[in-house]
């Protein structure tokens, strides 16, 4: 699994930077909209103090302030006409009431523009305190959600993602976990059936031999076979089912071992040309039997590469093998060298495999015929093996097929490998 580093706009939007700017939010906030109730509700009661001075006698006092305009009554004993040069006395006002070296306290005006300020940030911090809980309490609920899903295995489930901080990475990471987690389960389960299907397939390959071991030696022992010409042909029916069940455990050891890489390989120069001459010189006489006929190979430069010559030649046996059990009577195979990349082709011009069967031909014991049984010469196994010694050599396997048109398997060793003698 991969991580992307984090740009400068996801460390812009952390979640601690933006936690950071909602509590300055909130308090920047409280803090206006405090000064401004205090100031509405200032100039209210004020305006209500004027209203209720207005239709007093004339010889009041007016004070002109930054909040607006004050009026007092002028206490009856206070001398009318402005007030002396010196000021009021100490303690007292311009209007005769306390002043500041008087006794204080808060009028009511300002008593109850502090009470609505206060009342005002608190509903606005409960407010805004109620929108930040639920802006970081939502991304939290979809991770515990998506946790708790994960853990009862519901690998299906997708956590929301938006946004671009720690939440939404978290989001993604999880999220890539699961599809990582639900890939490997998934791969488990189709080894295990895989390997459910290969017991299966073993077991009905070595039935029929078995049958006739069982068959032939009860027939020895019951006297049925006591003719000559008989035992010889109830001993080679056994030798033949002994040989078939040795080249089946053979070739599942060597499955077994390919997928433990576990082959060694003795490598050396080799050319390919003689691989491709002695395939189609020790196939020759099988092929004319079943009517088929190898097209000429072109003597060319040697094509030389390291490689282990016994399995190369496991590979194209069994390739032309194939061709000559399954391309049809009349067909024609060409087995040639390529240069670049070097490599070795297996061709010809018979019935072909169905394309819904192509992509499965490699899997142990797939049969395109299921009504087919594998030859003598085939244990169902010979696909599987030639493209895991191909890329125990570094190199591939691919077949291409086309019903009616037949079938072209093309060997690839690595360019590195390659030389010229």
């Amino acid at each position: 699994m991969r991580f992307a580093p984090k740009t400068e706009r996801a460390r812009r939007n952390s979640v601690r930077t933006r936690l950071t700017l909602a509590v300055l939010g909130v308090i920047m906030l409280s803090w206006l909209l405090g000064l401004v109730t205090f100031r509405f509700f200032l100039e209210q009661d004020i305006k209500r103090f004027n209203a209720d001075m207005e239709g007093r006698d004339r010889g009041r006092i007016s004070i002109v302030g930054p909040m607006g305009r004050l009026s007092f009554d002028r206490p009856p004993d206070a001398p009318a006409g402005p007030q002396p040069p010196g000021g009021p006395p100490p303690g007292q006002s311009s209007n005769g009431r306390p002043g500041p070296g008087g006794p204080k306290r808060l009028p009511r005006p300002f008593s109850e523009s502090m009470m609505a300020q206060a009342v005002a940030g608190v509903v606005l911090a409960l407010f805004a305190g109620w929108l930040l809980s639920r802006n970081f309490t939502r991304p939290l609920s979809a991770l515990a959600e998506g946790a708790r899903a994960f853990h009862n295995r519901q690998l299906s489930h997708r956590i929301p993602v938006s946004g671009n901080d720690e939440f939404s990475d978290l989001a993604v990471t999880m999220n890539e976990m699961a599809d990582e987690v639900g890939a490997q389960i998934q791969a488990l389960e189709d080894d295990a059936q895989r390997r459910r299907q290969v017991l299966a397939d073993v077991a009905h390959e070595l039935r029929s031999p078995v049958a006739t071991l069982e068959a032939m030696t009860a027939a020895l022992q019951d006297g049925l076979a006591e003719q000559p010409e008989r035992r010889a042909e109830a001993l080679a029916y056994m030798r033949d089912s002994t040989g078939r069940m040795k080249r089946l455990v053979n070739d599942l050891l060597e499955v077994a071992r390919l997928d433990l890489h576990e082959i060694p390989l003795s490598r050396s120069p080799v050319d390919l040309r003689d691989i491709v001459e002695d395939a189609v010189n020790s196939h020759r006489a099988a092929a004319e039997q079943a009517g088929l006929r190898f097209a000429p190979f072109a003597d060319d430069e040697a094509v030389m590469v390291e490689a282990d010559a016994l399995r190369l030649s496991q590979v194209v046996d069994n390739l032309v093998e194939n061709a000559i059990s399954y391309a049809g009577s009349g067909t024609e195979i060409r087995v040639s060298v390529t240069r670049e990349p070097p490599g070795i082709v297996v061709e010809d011009n018979g019935v072909g495999i169905p394309a819904q069967h192509l992509p499965f031909v490699f899997d142990p014991f797939y049969r395109a015929d299921q009504a087919r049984t594998p030859g003598e010469n085939h244990s169902g196994l010979g696909l599987r093996i030639a493209r895991g010694l191909m890329e125990a050599h570094g190199g591939t396997l691919e077949l291409e097929s086309a019903e009616g048109k037949g079938t072209r398997a093309v060997l690839t060793l690595p360019r590195g490998t390659a030389g010229d003698a």
